[in-house]
């Protein structure tokens, strides 16, 4: 199979490229300044590390993930799954496998996120939902060659039962038809 670049890609990375060459650009314009101007070049100087300082205070905080789909949000600096099971879906059925999980989650006043590219050039699977008790189940594909996938299951509270929405979530996949091998969720019971 051939490596294919998409456009967005190239674009991407670019773009990065395009605003590292602009700030050297101005970088070298404000040093050649602060050569013969000592004065305004000291200032140009201060402003720009106390620029870059408060940048690197701010912009971080604004984008950490704020929603129930950040399983370390309640202050935990780690947090390891209560459940992970593994089963296969072949590509040919990730949309459906995202169908469910989406009819699940609204059924179940989820917050539902996917992410599913079922593309030979670069396959990906990604879903979440969770609710605000705190319970996330997340499916990811696992390996490169096949659909194996990963559900993992997190709760951060412990006073949370997480087992029974997890168990009919499962019972649900199982009955679809799309699956390989059965989910086995014994530890649910």
């Amino acid at each position: 199979m051939a490596f294919v670049a998409p456009f967005e890609y190239i674009s991407i990375v670019g773009s990065f490229g395009l605003a590292g060459m602009a700030g050297a650009a101005l970088m070298w314009l404000l040093l050649s300044l602060a050569l013969f101007h000592q004065r305004i070049g000291a200032a140009i100087m201060t402003l720009l590390f106390g620029a870059g300082v408060a940048w690197n205070w701010i912009v971080p905080d604004r984008y950490v993930d704020s929603t129930c789909h950040n399983v370390i949000l309640q202050g935990e600096t780690s947090i390891s799954a209560r459940e992970s099971l593994e089963f296969e879906v072949a590509m040919q059925d990730w949309r459906e496998l995202e169908a469910i999980a989406k009819d699940f989650a609204d059924d179940h006043g989820l917050s539902f996120r996917s992410d599913v590219r079922p593309s030979y050039d670069f396959p990906w699977f990604q879903l979440s939902m969770c609710n605000s008790d705190g319970t996330v189940i997340d499916i990811n594909r696992i390996g490169i060659e096949n659909g194996l996938m990963s559900l993992a299951v997190y709760q951060s509270n412990d006073d949370v039962n997480w087992r029974p929405l997890t168990r009919e979530f499962a019972v649900g996949v199982n009955s679809s038809g799309i699956l390989q091998q059965q989910l086995k969720p014994e530890s649910l019971e």
